[in-house]
């Protein structure tokens, strides 16, 4: 499976944003009903990002959480 291009990820995510617009956050079924588009097109991304390479690196990162370094969203570099 490759990853998706730039193009096709940015379309995934303004997708996900138009599906925003139809969010409400009651707890009844009505929100309920709003949210799970949401929630699948989520996991669309998540399963679109993730490439049966990177489950080594999923389970460590589930392993060793909060030893990793993280990234810096603005920068892109890690920071320890």
């Amino acid at each position: 499976m490759a990853l998706p291009t730039p193009e096709d990820l940015r379309e995934l995510l303004t997708q996900l944003n138009d599906l925003g617009r139809f969010y409400n956050p009651s707890p009844d079924l009505i929100g309920f009903k709003s949210r799970v588009p949401i929630i699948e097109k989520a996991k669309k991304i998540v399963q679109t990002l993730t490439a049966p390479t990177d489950m080594g690196f999923h389970h460590c990162l589930n392993v060793s959480n909060n030893s990793l370094p993280s990234t810096s969203a603005d920068e892109n570099e890690l920071t320890i």
